[in-house]
């Protein structure tokens, strides 16, 4: 069984409900409550594939909602005049990330095949907590952004 044959008999109201009702038939267990339930298993079934559509259609909503609060963010940083602002963040990140590639792989890469003893420079402590700080918190700062997060604290990470 495939990961989509598995998610569709998750999500699928028919085969959700199906399986609600066989477990809601596991526990009647005298005559009289089997009648009465085979009576009312179609609005059962109705009743709960409902509920699922319902939810379902929650799900969708929400989804649609940060789809669209990420679009925002997204055209109001394109759209903002300071050039920097636009590009500060992701530039620290850059040049972090840059200098370790530059140090930790390209450095010993060059002095293992060119035979030129070059050891890579030993980054301090405080390169690690300022870069891991700024990078860290921009990340919160533009997760909280993207899930619909307007307040002083997001707009002072993110600009």
């Amino acid at each position: 069984m495939g990961f989509g044959a598995i998610i569709g008999a998750i999500t699928s109201p028919g085969g959700l409900v199906k399986d609600i009702a066989s477990v809601v038939d596991r526990f009647i267990t005298t005559p009289d409550e089997k009648r009465r339930f085979a009576e009312k298993s179609v609005e059962f079934e109705v009743a709960a594939a409902q509920l699922v559509l319902a939810r379902d259609l929650e799900i969708e909503e929400t989804m649609q909602a940060e789809i669209k609060a990420k679009q925002a963010i997204i055209v109001a940083e394109m759209q903002s005049g300071d050039v920097f602002t636009k590009r500060a963040r992701p530039m620290m990140a850059y040049a972090g990330m840059a200098l370790i590639v530059l140090n930790y792989g390209i450095l010993p890469w060059v002095a293992r095949f060119s035979g030129v003893p070059a050891t890579p420079v030993p980054l301090p402590v405080e390169f690690w907590g300022a870069w891991g700080t700024v990078v860290s918190v921009w990340q919160v700062g533009r997760s909280l952004e993207r899930r619909g997060a307007q307040n002083k604290v997001v707009k002072a990470i993110t600009g």
